[in-house]
């Protein structure tokens, strides 16, 4: 089988997890075979060991991890019961993801909103202008560009981050998405200011603060406290905001979710968009115009969806 370097990356972790337990709770298990270990009595503990707080979506995922580092090592389907284990939580999952989900256009207003109160902030430590501007340019961006996680923290400038006059773009080689599919897109007009502000002063601001003051460093997003803003620590502000916002917490891949539904709800003809909004298009060499044309045709047409309907909100 051929996984991407992010796959194996998720599936090695989720193995490290779960030996982990092993080593916690019944350390004379290490001892056997990978095959023998992972029996249906073990795997029920070890999902009730989870905290009651994770998503049926993150267990799920959990398990079809495991499940899918034991087809490795057996290269076999004796182990499927782990995915059918996992798809039981499935109908949950999209029940308590339904409940979540907002227009993209509402959680585009909350990172404007975010930016535009961000000058009038009283300054402190724990949520100054800076750090309030740096939330909702992100938020802001995903509503428009939901990408995955893994390609938002890292972005750098220079490398994934572009720049031509006044406007940006975005550029993520095959090899840094999750399905190795070149990723290459326009930053929405309306971000182009907001994001040169950004870089201008307030991501300067975030460098200068605490004890990663001076440090020099080319990643987009930074820390409150002058260092990289990692993965786990973007999801959490992300999740803050929105519980703030709307009362639940939606995490980055929701943006995804909410991006698809409101596209699907609000102009079904723009149903072909989705793909290329997610970045699910075929990038095979011998299309890649054809394909990246297409990407720039659903972004624009996703686009003009959320600035019609944040425009029928401010004006009603």
């Amino acid at each position: 089988m051929k996984w991407s370097p992010r796959t194996v990356r998720n599936v090695e972790t989720e193995y490290g997890r779960w030996l982990s337990w092993i080593l916690d709770g019944e350390p004379a298990a290490i001892e056997i075979t990978p095959i023998d270990r992972v029996t249906r009595e073990r795997v029920r503990q070890y999902f009730e060991h989870f905290p009651r707080t994770l998503s049926p979506y993150t267990i799920q995922m959990h398990l079809h991890q495991l499940g899918q580092m034991m087809a490795a090592v057996t290269q076999s389907a004796e182990f499927n019961w782990l995915f059918r284990a996992g798809n039981r939580l499935r109908p949950s999952s999209v029940r308590n993801k339904r409940e979540k989900l907002q227009p993209s256009y509402a959680l585009a207003d909350l990172g404007f909103r975010l930016m535009n109160n961000a000058g009038g902030t009283p300054p402190s430590w724990h949520s100054p202008p800076a750090v309030i501007f740096r939330d909702g340019l992100i938020i802001a961006l995903l509503a428009y560009r939901p990408l995955r996680l893994g390609n938002l923290v890292s972005i750098r400038i220079g490398t994934q981050l572009l720049s031509s006059g006044p406007n940006f773009s975005l550029a993520f080689s095959a090899a840094e998405t999750k399905h190795g599919r070149a990723l290459d897109f326009e930053i929405p007009r309306s971000l182009n200011a907001p994001f040169q502000i950004y870089l201008e002063t307030y991501r300067p601001a975030l460098l200068a603060r605490g004890w990663h003051s001076g440090m020099t460093s080319d990643l987009l997003w930074v820390s409150r406290d002058g260092g990289p803003l990692t993965a786990a620590g973007l999801n959490l502000l992300i999740r803050k905001r929105t519980k703030e916002a709307f009362g639940t917490a939606i995490n980055p891949h929701l943006f995804r979710d909410c991006a698809a539904t409101t596209i699907a709800t609000d102009d079904p003809s723009l149903v072909h968009a989705i793909p290329g909004i997610l970045g699910h298009s075929s990038m095979v060499t011998s299309e890649r115009h054809y394909n990246q044309a297409r990407m720039i045709e659903a972004a624009e047409s996703y686009q003009a969806v959320l600035k019609k309907e944040r425009r029928r909100r401010q004006t009603a």
